[in-house]
């Protein structure tokens, strides 16, 4: 059962949100900072690994502590009832997705290199959430900082696609 929660939750056509954040990529590419979509895209994979999944870890652990780390982080993570790698892997793949999305959205990548480029990551992927499993909330880091600063500038566009 908790398999089909994933895949629903994985599907592009669930409204969470994902297609419309495009991660700091779309201010990233307005500064000329991303010359390489799927280096950019392993970034956005380590600064969610190491800037959110250990919130996602806590948040799985120990349900209760929920009110503390959406106060220490100003996010929000559901319980989903699955086990805590498969909801690591649903993080890290949507956050890979929706920065591939915003990439395909943008004109930096045709769908079919996005989903290659996808594809390609696999080994990234595996290597963020083997890194990052054992990471707490005291353990949050920024391991991109350009990326993360370009992402605050995205409300600052002069025109913008994305919301985020």
């Amino acid at each position: 059962m908790a398999t089909w929660r994933l895949l629903q939750l994985a599907d592009s056509a669930f409204p969470t949100g994902g297609f419309a954040h495009s991660a700091g990529l779309e201010a990233a590419a307005q500064a000329g900072e991303v010359p390489d979509l799927a280096a950019f895209t392993r970034g956005a994979l380590w600064q969610a690994g190491f800037g959110s999944l250990p919130l996602l870890q806590d948040a799985w652990e120990d349900p209760e502590a929920l009110a503390r780390l959406d106060a220490q982080a100003d996010v929000f993570l559901r319980a989903l009832g699955m086990e805590l790698e498969d909801a690591r892997a649903l993080f890290l793949w949507s956050t890979a997705r929706g920065v591939l999305s915003a990439g395909v959205r943008l004109g930096l990548a045709g769908t079919y290199e996005a989903q290659r480029t996808l594809a390609g990551l696999a080994p990234a992927l595996d290597t963020v959430a083997a890194r990052c499993a054992a990471l707490g909330a005291d353990d949050l880091a920024q391991p991109a900082p350009l990326l993360d600063l370009l992402h605050g500038t995205h409300d600052r566009l002069h025109s913008r696609l994305f919301q985020s």
